[in-house]
Protein backbone atom coordinates (compact mmCIF):
# COMPACT_ATOMS: atom_id res chain seq x y z
CA UNK A 1 0.00 0.00 0.00
CA UNK A 2 1.80 3.14 -1.19
CA UNK A 3 0.26 5.47 1.41
CA UNK A 4 0.41 3.14 4.44
CA UNK A 5 2.44 5.41 6.74
CA UNK A 6 0.38 8.45 5.78
CA UNK A 7 -2.84 6.48 6.34
CA UNK A 8 -1.70 5.35 9.79
CA UNK A 9 -0.82 8.92 10.73
CA UNK A 10 -4.13 10.29 9.47
CA UNK A 11 -6.06 7.43 11.13
CA UNK A 12 -4.53 8.37 14.49
CA UNK A 13 -5.29 12.02 13.84
CA UNK A 14 -8.93 11.27 13.03
CA UNK A 15 -9.25 8.87 15.98
CA UNK A 16 -8.11 11.69 18.26
CA UNK A 17 -10.69 13.98 16.58
CA UNK A 18 -13.44 11.39 17.19
CA UNK A 19 -12.46 11.19 20.85
CA UNK A 20 -12.46 14.98 21.19
CA UNK A 21 -15.84 15.21 19.40
CA UNK A 22 -17.23 12.51 21.70
CA UNK A 23 -15.98 14.24 24.85
CA UNK A 24 -17.40 17.60 23.75
CA UNK A 25 -20.73 16.01 22.85
CA UNK A 26 -20.88 14.18 26.19
CA UNK A 27 -20.24 17.44 28.06
CA UNK A 28 -23.01 19.15 26.09
CA UNK A 29 -25.38 16.21 26.64
CA UNK A 30 -24.77 16.31 30.40
CA UNK A 31 -25.19 20.08 30.50
CA UNK A 32 -28.50 19.76 28.65
CA UNK A 33 -29.60 17.05 31.10
CA UNK A 34 -28.82 19.31 34.06
CA UNK A 35 -30.72 22.19 32.48
CA UNK A 36 -33.82 20.04 31.92
CA UNK A 37 -33.90 18.24 35.26
CA UNK A 38 -36.61 19.17 37.71
CA UNK A 39 -36.13 20.72 41.14
CA UNK A 40 -35.44 17.31 42.71
CA UNK A 41 -33.51 16.02 39.69
CA UNK A 42 -36.33 13.69 38.65
CA UNK A 43 -35.74 14.13 34.89
CA UNK A 44 -31.94 13.74 35.04
CA UNK A 45 -30.80 10.71 33.01
CA UNK A 46 -27.05 11.29 33.03
CA UNK A 47 -25.47 9.89 29.86
CA UNK A 48 -28.23 7.34 29.29
CA UNK A 49 -28.97 7.34 25.56
CA UNK A 50 -25.90 9.40 24.70
CA UNK A 51 -23.87 6.65 22.99
CA UNK A 52 -26.73 5.68 20.69
CA UNK A 53 -27.39 9.23 19.60
CA UNK A 54 -23.71 10.12 19.21
CA UNK A 55 -22.97 7.05 17.08
CA UNK A 56 -25.77 7.97 14.66
CA UNK A 57 -24.07 11.23 13.71
CA UNK A 58 -20.43 10.42 14.52
CA UNK A 59 -19.73 6.96 13.15
CA UNK A 60 -16.05 6.00 13.67
CA UNK A 61 -16.06 4.54 10.15
CA UNK A 62 -16.67 8.05 8.76
CA UNK A 63 -13.57 9.30 10.57
CA UNK A 64 -11.62 6.34 9.10
CA UNK A 65 -12.89 7.20 5.63
CA UNK A 66 -11.85 10.84 6.12
CA UNK A 67 -8.37 9.61 7.08
CA UNK A 68 -8.28 7.48 3.93
CA UNK A 69 -9.33 10.43 1.75
CA UNK A 70 -6.56 12.55 3.29
CA UNK A 71 -4.11 9.73 2.53
CA UNK A 72 -4.97 9.34 -1.14
CA UNK A 73 -6.82 6.04 -0.61
CA UNK A 74 -9.84 6.74 -2.80
CA UNK A 75 -11.24 3.21 -2.66
CA UNK A 76 -11.28 3.05 1.13
CA UNK A 77 -12.66 6.56 1.43
CA UNK A 78 -15.47 6.65 -1.08
CA UNK A 79 -16.40 3.15 -2.29
CA UNK A 80 -20.08 2.45 -1.63
CA UNK A 81 -20.67 5.84 0.03
CA UNK A 82 -23.94 7.70 -0.56
CA UNK A 83 -23.94 11.42 -1.35
CA UNK A 84 -25.22 12.16 2.17
CA UNK A 85 -22.45 10.05 3.74
CA UNK A 86 -19.85 11.67 1.49
CA UNK A 87 -20.91 15.11 2.71
CA UNK A 88 -20.60 13.98 6.34
CA UNK A 89 -17.13 12.51 5.67
CA UNK A 90 -16.03 15.68 3.89
CA UNK A 91 -17.18 17.66 6.93
CA UNK A 92 -14.74 15.71 9.11
CA UNK A 93 -11.69 16.55 7.00
CA UNK A 94 -9.78 19.32 8.79
CA UNK A 95 -9.57 22.72 7.09
CA UNK A 96 -6.42 23.14 5.04
CA UNK A 97 -6.00 19.38 4.51
CA UNK A 98 -5.34 17.77 1.15
CA UNK A 99 -7.72 14.96 0.24
CA UNK A 100 -8.62 12.77 -2.72
CA UNK A 101 -12.21 12.75 -3.92
CA UNK A 102 -14.15 9.88 -5.39
CA UNK A 103 -13.22 11.22 -8.82
CA UNK A 104 -9.53 10.67 -8.06
CA UNK A 105 -8.70 14.39 -8.04
CA UNK A 106 -6.79 15.97 -5.18
CA UNK A 107 -8.37 18.92 -3.38
CA UNK A 108 -7.51 21.18 -0.49
CA UNK A 109 -10.26 21.87 2.00
CA UNK A 110 -10.60 25.66 2.41
CA UNK A 111 -9.52 27.31 5.63
CA UNK A 112 -12.40 28.38 7.83
CA UNK A 113 -12.92 32.10 8.30
CA UNK A 114 -13.37 33.47 11.76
Amino acid sequence: MPHAAELMNNALRMQAQWKADRANAADQWDSDQQTRMGMAGQNYRGLKGFEGQFSQTNNPRDYWRAAAAMSGEKGIAWEGVSAKDAQRIYGLIPAGSRWVGGDGNTYVKPQQNG
